[in-house]
């Protein structure tokens, strides 16, 4: 509630990306104007890409769908994460998502889930709540991101790439 009496509400209780939010009467129902805050640390937040181990010169980036790429550290590659705790990674206002239909990486909606919860193991390898680690496999000639049991194998091993300082 504001100072001047006013709630920030979602326009029709929206619980889509790209909800409108204004400042309204304070009802005294709905889901729309019910908030949970959060305290966010970003003391160990860094932005960088992530070059395959297993295929040195290609990046997790983004075209018309999440797949290695030429690294470039373009803005279609970079990720933001937390070097020391289970967190998102976030690229392009997304979240990488991992463990769906058939072990599939993908990018999308950001939700607090198991598969959206990630973290570094042993500096070289991503791994989601779920200890599925991404991997890169070839898949009739073609360079596909998947999640996988995590072990030791050099498709599952990332150099992360710090983002350039602007």
């Amino acid at each position: 509630r504001s100072g001047a009496g006013r709630c920030l509400s979602l326009l029709g209780a929206a619980s889509r990306t790209g909800g409108v939010v204004f400042a309204g009467e304070c009802p005294k129902t709905g889901i729309g104007h019910a908030w949970v805050a959060r305290n966010v640390d970003f003391t160990n937040v860094v932005e960088g890409s992530f070059e395959s181990k297993a295929r040195p010169g290609m990046c997790i980036g983004y075209d018309t769908n999440l797949g290695l790429l030429p690294c470039t550290d373009a803005y279609r590659q970079v990720m933001s994460f937390d070097r020391k705790a289970l967190g998102q990674l976030r690229m392009m206002s997304s979240c990488l998502s991992g463990g769906y239909a058939f072990g599939g990486v993908s990018l999308g909606e950001c939700y607090d889930l198991p598969d959206q919860a990630w973290m570094m193991l042993d500096g070289d390898r991503l791994a989601n709540l779920r200890v599925q680690c991404i991997e890169v496999r070839d898949e009739n000639g073609r360079d596909v991101l998947r999640t996988a049991q995590c072990g030791q194998a050099l498709e599952q091993q990332w150099l992360f790439r710090p983002a350039p300082q602007q």
